[in-house]
This record gives C-alpha cells, structure tokens and sequence, in this order.
C-alpha cells in the first residue's frame, strides 16, 4: 500500500522531490532488494539528482547486476563511478570486479580489486578474489598463484580459498 501511494504521489507530481525517490527506494527495500523497473527509474532519478552520493551509484550498480544480461554492462558503470565518488565499499569492490570479469575484461577485473586492497589491505577475500582475477590474464598466472598460496596460508580450512586456488594452480599447469 505504501508503495502504492509513494508511486501515485511520484506520478502525481510535476517536479518530484528528491525525497520522494528515497522514499521509494527504501519502500522497495523493505523485503530484499526490489529489482523491477520503478526502482531503476528511482535510482536513475536519485543519480541524476544527487551525482556525488556514491550510496545510489552503489544500488543502481546491484540492481543491474542481479538483473543480470545486457545491464551487467551499466552495473560496470555505476560501481565504478561510486568507487570514483568516494565508496570504500568492499561488496562495490568485488561486484565492479565481478562484473568487468563477466565482461571479459579482466585485466579491469584485476585493477578493481587491486585498488580494492589499498582500502582494505588485509583483506583475504579480496587477494583471494584477486588471485582469481589474476589467473585469467596469461602473462599474470604465476603472480596468482603466489597470492593463492599466501592467502591459504592465511587460512587452510577456508573452502572458498581452497577452490580459488585449485582453479588458480590449474591454470598455472601444477
């Protein structure tokens, strides 16, 4: 219902307040993240409006991503931009790396999380993500695999490293 009224008040509207886009988004957020098209049209409204808040690049940038297809390619775009306006967010890190790797562009891939770490430079899930990005560029397999041993070092038991670095040693030809 409220969301009803929130829409009706939107639609209703010659210069909808930034407010009432916020208000949207928060309605929509309520249950899990909302990823139908009123919520894209909040946060494009929401970017537009307010472009130095790296918070609406950060949801814009999710909600493409889990929807998944061609808006991979705007999800890029909007993570990177929140990480160029301020975010330190270690999930828009990982989904702007992520996202680039499902777009081929690994080497993109790579930096993202390299970057990543001068925020969070002891952070063992994003060398391990790091290493993952690394084993896909031919020339950077063996710099994978020395982080892939370092970051089990860090932590033999952890099943997500263990896999990281199966796949890493593989492509390396051990």
């Amino acid at each position: 219902w409220a969301i009803d009224c929130a829409m009706g008040a939107l639609e209703a509207s010659i210069r909808p307040p930034l407010s009432l886009y916020r208000k949207i988004v928060e309605l929509k957020s309520v249950e899990g993240l909302d990823t139908d098209e009123s919520m894209i049209d909040a946060l494009k409204a929401l970017r537009q409006k307010d472009p130095n808040n790296p918070v609406w690049a950060e949801v814009l940038g999710y909600v493409r991503y889990q929807r998944g297809g061609w808006e991979v390619v705007d999800a890029v775009t909007q993570l990177i931009d929140a990480l160029e306006i301020g975010s330190t967010n270690r999930v828009t890190y990982i989904l702007a790396s992520e996202a680039s790797r499902l777009l081929d562009n690994h080497e993109r891939s790579a930096d993202i999380l390299k970057n990543a770490l001068r925020s969070h430079p002891d952070d063992p899930m994003l060398k391990n993500n790091l290493a993952f990005a690394l084993s896909f560029i031919p020339g950077r397999v063996g710099q994978a695999a020395v982080l892939a041993r370092d970051v089990i070092a860090e932590d033999p038991e952890n099943e997500r490293f263990l896999d990281t670095a199966a796949t890493v040693f593989t492509r390396a030809g051990y």
